[in-house]
């Protein structure tokens, strides 16, 4: 009968005494933390993390330090576990920027969706309003950012992506050269959270995860592709 890892590791933990489990995840809490203020410092980043205490959620934000002559972004993780609603974790990567922007219209490139739910999604944008709406459109640009996509339209189909707008984005923005600079994301999962959305609006340029980047080369590598997808649209 094959070996359930997952539950080899559950076992494993469980035979380490209470004490030293607790001393082993603060070890590796430390560990991880020291690594993200190296590489903040190395990059010339400055970085804040607050540790979830009380239920209140993990967060961690990373800007330019003070006095950068780099155009002002920030990205902000946050995790938050068990809500009350049958949800493990709620978990977010956002990497935005005031601009480039587009005052009088908004752009949304996500994962590809097949023709048939491209096109009905599209329809049923075009019918619905209020809370419903918002529901479709959290499914497609997470939740928090669905009251901003309104007015949204399915343009052209895209390689490699799903593009709404709420008007023609030509002479704005390409969305094939955008989707494709979205394609060299390495997805760190495979469903869909682990593909990356850009939203591009009167506010400015946005660039989200629907799942939260540990790693400092993570952190890294999407901040790195927020600033090449703001090169191209600033073009």
């Amino acid at each position: 009968m094959p070996i359930n890892s997952t539950a080899v590791i559950i076992m494993a933990f469980s035979a380490i005494p209470g004490p030293a489990l607790l001393l082993l995840l603060w070890r590796n809490q430390t560990r991880r933390r020291a690594a993200l203020h190296a590489m903040a410092q190395r990059r010339g980043w400055q970085i804040d993390i607050n540790l979830s205490r009380f239920g209140a959620p993990e967060r961690t934000r990373l800007v330019p330090l003070p006095g950068s002559a780099a155009a002002p972004w920030q990205l902000a993780l946050r995790r938050q576990h068990n809500n009350g609603e049958g949800i493990s974790e709620i978990a977010s990567a956002d990497y935005t920027r005031p601009e480039p922007r587009w005052p009088d219209g908004l752009l949304v490139l996500g994962p590809p969706l097949p023709p048939e739910a491209a096109a009905m999604a599209g329809k049923m944008l075009g019918m619905m309003q209020g809370p419903l709406g918002e529901a479709l459109l959290g499914m497609l640009v997470g939740p928090g950012l669905a009251a901003q996509a309104t007015g949204l339209r399915p343009l052209a189909p895209v390689a490699g992506a799903t593009a709404f707008a709420s008007r023609d984005p030509a002479g704005r923005a390409d969305p094939a050269q955008i989707a494709a600079l979205l394609s060299e994301w390495q997805s760190l999962k495979s469903e869909e959270t682990g593909r990356p959305i850009l939203i591009l609006g009167p506010d400015g340029m946005r660039l989200r995860l629907r799942h939260l980047l540990k790693k400092p080369e993570e952190i890294e590598a999407f901040i790195d592709l927020g600033a090449r997808l703001a090169d191209a649209l600033r073009a």
